[in-house]
């Protein structure tokens, strides 16, 4: 330890004043590449643990019910459909086209989709729209900004509290997954006092967070009396005692937040 205590001044002198030596630019590429694998950078839903979060649930007879707004073309609700025949599954997607392959992606498999999106209030709003369906969103931004072409469509917006309240027998929802490319701050807040009915809350974290202006620090603030709030991993959830700003690293890719009425279900999730 005390020859790295001793070394670690002279590196941090040498190599910032070298960094176009090829062999400290291709040491800074491999630590970054296993720092993303580290850290979980995986959209993929079979390996990245939201197969294993749905499985949990299911398991333990706590899958009941699941939401699936940002739906694309119906893969994560197709998952979930997998893991259990029976639970009621709602997908929302907005975008007509994507819709249109939801709907026959789903045929015959009794998932409920609805062709609008959830926001914070009802009506109308542009949606811009690129090549990857993926990266469709409401959130008000330049795409040029992120890299991306793309066009602008009018779309159906409602909230989660004006679904709810027509499903009067609908009294939990057990995993409320949002995908939806920055914009789940505004799905959040659509669902107003009804955020109490849910068990679990997963969403996508990342880069989009930085035109939303809603950061983890944000979840925090406005969730963490009710929720508990971690990161997925592929054996479970990583659950934070409190925020701190290293927590705001924007790698992504999902956050995961479970009602404190449901400490079995923090029990579960801690425990792989």
């Amino acid at each position: 330890m005390g020859i790295w205590q001793s070394a670690f001044p002279i590196l941090q002198r040498y190599i910032p004043a070298h960094r176009n030596n090829r062999f400290l630019r291709f040491l800074d590429k491999i630590s970054q590449v296993y720092h993303l694998m580290f850290e979980n950078v995986n959209y993929d839903c079979e390996n990245n643990g939201e197969l294993l979060l749905l499985k949990i649930l299911n398991n333990s007879n706590n899958l009941n019910c699941v939401f699936d707004v940002g739906a694309n073309i119906g893969d994560y609700s197709l998952i979930a459909r997998r893991v259990n025949k029976k639970c009621r599954i709602i997908a929302f997607e907005p975008v007509p086209e994507t819709f249109n392959l939801l709907k026959s992606n789903t045929h015959n498999l009794k998932i409920e989709i609805h062709n609008y999106a959830l926001g914070n209030k009802l009506g109308k709003s542009l949606i811009s729209v690129t090549n990857d369906s993926t990266l469709s969103t409401l959130l008000d931004y330049e795409q040029e900004y992120a890299g991306r072409n793309a066009e602008y469509i009018e779309v159906d917006v409602r909230t989660g509290e004006e679904f709810l309240l027509g499903e009067i027998d609908l009294k939990e929802i057990s995993l409320l997954k949002i995908d939806t490319e920055g914009y789940e701050p505004e799905v959040l807040k659509g669902f107003r006092s009804h955020i109490s009915n849910v068990n679990i809350i997963q969403f996508e974290y990342g880069k989009a967070n930085l035109f939303s202006k809603y950061f983890l620090y944000d979840y925090f603030k406005d969730y963490a009396r009710d929720f508990h709030i971690g990161k997925l991993y592929p054996k479970g959830v990583k659950f934070y005692q409190s925020y701190n700003w290293d927590l705001d690293d924007l790698l992504g890719p999902n956050i995961v937040m479970v009602n404190k009425n449901r400490e079995d279900l923090l029990s579960l999730l801690s425990r792989y």
